[in-house]
């Protein structure tokens, strides 16, 4: 078993020439807890599946032409798509938590941020200049100086203070924890997040934002009416939008608020800057978008003091891959065309594509993919080893391709397949305690994924429960009715249902071996669309004879779960499989409603392996306490053993060494008043 696919903390620049020691160090701290278990399980049936795809390979027949043609045919059809200017743009904060910090520390007088190190010294160095973290039993948060010892987010604490004292070098003994708290500072971190937020709006009014800390832009509207036909102030363009967005507010959309060309330049609601690109060249949008973006990030600086990188792309799966190229404080820009985007792709890992998870690159590496250029030059082999609509999406990874890049006419894409919503807790085996989580998740999932920013609301005709015991097993059932529903008074009775169903199952309580004890409950609704009137109907019935008739229930079990293996970011043979980028940035969206954004929802799951480490702790100190109690026990009777034995020594080796006269019929020995009778008997006459 590879110890590199189940060390998942690891990663990232910097740690490759200690990649070996760091992964050491993790698998020996965290190798005897029940998470990590669970995942060497795992790991196993990942194997087992890995083997049987090669054999598959080795036992078919090479594709026939007709296939092959049908490969190149689309391959050709989705690179002849692509988009002829890169316009989006993705920002990402550096190490956003522990910038926050660093900011307030700066706003607070210590503009130099300087602390103490080590800590029981009188030095002070700059905090960047250090390891240090954000955190406590758990890494929300790490600096770029720790990350290069394999600090990680969502990292259990003592893993990262161990690396760190471990590896350290030049002075770096220990790390520094910035905001020693388990869920940070979440008051200052949206304020700075906000503040972030307002200045990237200035650029594009529509900006999306999955997290607290990462926003996609497309940049096309604001370069066109700046550097198009007359050119536009920025402060101009700000009067146009704010205009424009009152008119949304009164629901008359086409008010843009400026005069003719004004308006042409703006006409493009669809953001994709069509519109000017008679008026700018490809080479001078190229260059207008990286000096717009380099303004951008130092207004960002300037204003909250915090950094950011930027990513600039023909569309947003490559600006989010473009946006960690040049981290911290750097942007890196991707320029349109078939040939420069393979070329940017050919040379990465395909980890680093959104839906190609751990268990996915495993798989791949078994057939010696390690790069998406390898992956596209594998595309025949992808199509014997996976089934076809895995394929298909792993061919648009290898392209680069999203949905984004379509022409019209070419139909209307996949879109949004799923909503879902989840959240970890404690673990919990009280039924009515866990009934209470299960109906607020699904309220927010109705009230929160399943409303468009318009106002549609999304309709889905399979609901799934899905469910993490104590012991990490996992396990879904899930429901499909016969037309579209939406509203929370919709989804909670099938949900109910399948809790209940969940509770009784014996496969399930007692497969766990800890019985039906839950630390995480989540409810996604998937076949979506936004058809009116469905999902009017009544429920009366569902459960019924006239329910089964026009329903399907599917019920998968642990073992039939696991066997998929994959991870939260893994997506092939998933239900979004299908390269659509809409679904992949919703996943930080949906993810759950106690936390926001990715890191919150790597630090759930940090906090699922740090009770367990907790656990396993409380349930070694109890065996020892008890191994001390009983040897405390055996240490007792031991002493009183001994006393009785030398007790009676003592009076046998008195009762021989008396007289042994005559005896009286008392009992009482005569002569010198010895013996043991003699004496009770004196005793009783006075």
């Amino acid at each position: 078993m590879s110890m590199n696919h189940l060390v998942v903390y690891a990663s990232g620049k910097g740690t490759d020439s200690n990649r070996a020691k760091i992964d050491s160090i993790i698998y020996r701290l965290s190798c005897n807890s029940t998470y990590f278990k669970e995942q060497q399980r795992k790991d196993a049936l990942t194997d087992s599946r890995i083997s049987k795809m090669i054999d598959k390979v080795r036992s078919s027949p090479p594709l026939p032409p007709s296939t092959k043609s049908s490969i190149e045919a689309t391959t050709a059809r989705l690179r002849s798509t692509r988009r002829t200017r890169s316009l989006h743009v993705v920002v990402d904060m550096d190490a956003f938590y522990f910038s926050c910090h660093c900011a307030n520390m700066k706003e607070k007088g210590n503009y130099e941020c300087l602390v103490k190190y080590p800590k029981n010294s009188n030095k002070m160095r700059k905090i960047t200049d250090v390891p240090a973290a954000v955190g406590g039993g758990v890494v929300t948060t790490s600096n770029y100086k720790a990350r290069k010892y394999g600090v990680r987010s969502a990292m259990a604490g003592f893993i990262a203070e161990k690396l760190v004292s471990e590896l350290g070098r030049d002075g770096d003994i220990e790390l520094h924890w910035v905001e020693r708290a388990e869920e940070g500072n979440f008051t200052l971190y949206r304020r700075k997040s906000a503040e972030v937020r307002k200045i990237l709006l200035e650029y594009d009014d529509e900006l999306k934002c999955y997290s607290l800390d990462e926003c996609y832009m497309n940049l096309g509207r604001y370069v066109g009416m700046r550097f198009g036909g007359r050119g536009m102030t920025h402060e101009e363009i700000q009067k146009v939008w704010e205009k424009r967005r009152k008119g949304k507010e009164e629901g008359n959309e086409n008010e843009e608020g400026n005069e003719g060309e004004d308006n042409e330049q703006d006409e493009d609601e669809g953001g994709n800057g069509d519109s000017w690109e008679e008026l700018i060249s490809a080479k001078d949008s190229n260059r207008y978008v990286q000096l717009v973006v380099s303004e951008m990030r130092l207004k960002v600086e300037k204003s909250t003091l915090l950094t950011c990188s930027a990513g600039i792309a023909p569309n947003s799966i490559l600006a989010k891959i473009a946006s960690d190229e040049n981290k911290p404080n750097g942007q890196c820009f991707v320029e349109a065309g078939d040939e420069p985007v393979m070329k940017f792709l050919e040379g990465l890992s395909t980890r680093k594509m959104g839906g190609i998870g751990r268990v996915s690159q495993k798989t791949l590496e078994a057939f010696s993919i390690k790069t998406l250029g390898e992956l596209y030059a594998n595309r025949y082999l992808v199509h014997q080893v996976f089934s076809s609509k895995s394929a298909s999406f792993l061919l648009r990874a290898s392209l680069g391709y999203a949905d984004e890049d379509r022409k019209e006419g070419d139909g209307e894409g996949v879109g949004q397949k799923s909503a879902s919503c989840e959240s970890t807790f404690r673990a919990t085996s009280d039924l009515k305690v866990l009934r209470d989580h299960l109906s607020r998740i699904t309220t927010t999932l109705s009230e929160k994924y399943m409303v468009k920013k318009d106002g549609r609301r999304l309709k889905g005709k399979t609901i799934t429960l899905r469910v993490k015991l104590s012991d990490y097993q996992r396990f879904c059932r899930s429901k499909t009715v016969g037309f579209a529903i939406s509203s929370y008074s919709e989804i909670w009775p099938i949900v109910s249902k399948l809790f209940d169903g969940a509770c009784k199952d014996e496969k399930i309580v007692r497969g766990g071996g800890m019985g039906f004890t839950v630390r995480l409950l989540g409810v996604a609704v998937s076949s979506l669309g936004e058809r009116d009137g469905e999902g009017q109907k009544t429920l009366e019935g569902l459960w019924g004879k006239e329910g089964r008739k026009e329903t399907t229930t599917t019920t998968t079990t642990m073992e039939g779960l696991t066997e998929d293996a994959g991870d939260r970011d893994d997506l092939i043979d998933d239900t979004v499989a299908d390269g659509d980028e809409e679904v992949l940035l919703s996943q930080c969206s949906s993810a759950g409603d106690e936390y926001e954004g990715e890191e919150q929802a790597s630090l759930k799951l940090a906090q699922e392996l740090m009770k367990s480490y907790e656990e396993e702790a409380k349930k070694e100190r109890e065996d020892e306490e008890r191994s001390r109690a009983l040897a405390l026990k055996l240490e007792e009777e031991e002493r009183k053993e001994m006393k009785t034995r030398e007790l009676f020594g003592r009076l046998k080796r008195g009762a021989e060494s008396s007289p042994k006269k005559g005896r009286r019929k008392d009992g009482g020995g005569s002569g010198g008043g010895g013996g043991i009778g003699s004496f009770f008997n004196k005793k009783v006459k006075k």
